[in-house]
């Protein structure tokens, strides 16, 4: 009933399928790998905003604190004039 072309062809389609299956598994991680990298570097550099404004907040209110001015345009602690 079934030849021996018949057997063949079937596993040609298994092993065809079989590399299809194995590509798309391939292909999905690669793009989760790169989509997970973009959010850590979003997430990286968000952290390093936030901790520079925190740096800057404490500073002035430091320099503020001690009875000194804090000049906007240069970014520094002064003497009272």
């Amino acid at each position: 009933m079934f030849g021996l072309s018949t057997i063949r062809l079937a596993i040609y389609a298994a092993m065809a399928a079989g590399a299809i299956a194995v590509l798309a598994f391939l292909y999905t991680n690669i793009k989760d790998k790169g989509a997970q990298d973009a959010i850590d570097t979003v997430r990286t550099e968000n952290a390093k905003a936030g901790n520079a404004g925190e740096n800057a907040r404490i500073e002035r209110r430091t320099c503020v604190g001690g009875g000194l001015r804090w000049d906007f345009v240069t970014g520094r602690c002064q003497r009272n004039p």
